[in-house]
């Protein structure tokens, strides 16, 4: 019977913490600590359903899924009659040597590669592949392609993929986009890039030839035009040789707002 009177005028003591009796702090305690194992619990079962569905998602994926919004390519024709004075601007950069020794840059006309033999850059490949606008790659056709995706091919890196330099199986020379699959969403940038360039062709993009779509892995397969890029000209090595006039960035403006 003492013990029992002990214990009770024991929990019915106050203590340090805000003067509150040990009977309250006791429970505030257990409280808490239920409290805190039950969002734990909450977390982990979010996390888990998260990943569940993302794993999920991937296998409904199927590997061979043609995109079907780009079945059918739009040929973006231009009115010559229209704008033959903004057409006679559109060229090339040249890096050429001077007789005097000075180097310079100048822009000169070439003819469109579009103009020419739409499915060219194509011949020889395999019949079973072609697609209504482009080609569909596998993942081996690319990797022998880009010498298993080297180090010494890599001629562009962002933050949505990295850029190879690779060469068919009927010798064209491509450009390899790899879409890096960053928390998944390497089939949102794919569809993106597709739908910006799959279903359009002009002289200033460059062309789409085809994709390729294996498990996570989205590629996109690009002509490869070996003349260097604008901030190359700008910024980059290329620059050295020489600044670019203004009639040289009038014809880059006009050409970027044409494509």
């Amino acid at each position: 019977m003492s013990s029992n009177s002990t214990l009770t005028e024991s929990l019915h003591e106050k203590t340090i913490v805000f003067g509150l009796k040990l009977w309250v702090v006791i429970g505030i305690a257990v409280g808490a600590s239920l409290l805190g194992i039950l969002l734990i619990l909450v977390i982990c079962l979010t996390i888990q359903t998260w990943i569940r569905r993302s794993r999920r998602a991937f296998k409904e994926l199927p590997m061979t899924q043609i995109p079907s919004a780009f079945k059918d390519i739009t040929e973006v024709r231009e009115d010559n009659s229209r704008h033959r004075e903004e057409n006679n601007l559109s060229g090339s950069l040249v890096h050429t040597d001077g007789c005097d020794g000075i180097q310079s840059v100048s822009v000169c006309e070439q003819p469109s590669v579009h103009a020419t033999a739409d499915s060219a850059p194509l011949d020889g490949l395999p019949e079973f592949s072609y697609l209504g606008w482009g080609h569909w790659f596998t993942l081996r056709d690319l990797d022998v392609a880009t010498d298993h995706f080297a180090k010494d091919n890599v001629i562009g890196e962002g933050g949505y993929g990295v850029v190879y330099r690779g060469r068919l199986s009927n010798g064209t020379p491509v450009a390899v986009k790899k879409i890096l699959n960053n928390l998944g969403q390497a089939e949102r940038e794919f569809r993106v890039e597709v739908e910006a360039i799959g279903n359009v062709r002009h002289k200033n993009l460059v062309r789409l030839l085809g994709y390729c779509v294996e498990g996570t892995q989205r590629m996109l397969v690009y002509e490869f035009v070996n003349n260097g890029n604008l901030e190359s000209w700008l910024h980059g090595e290329l620059s050295q040789y020489s600044s670019l006039t203004w009639l040289a960035r009038m014809k880059v403006l006009l050409g970027t707002a044409k494509a």
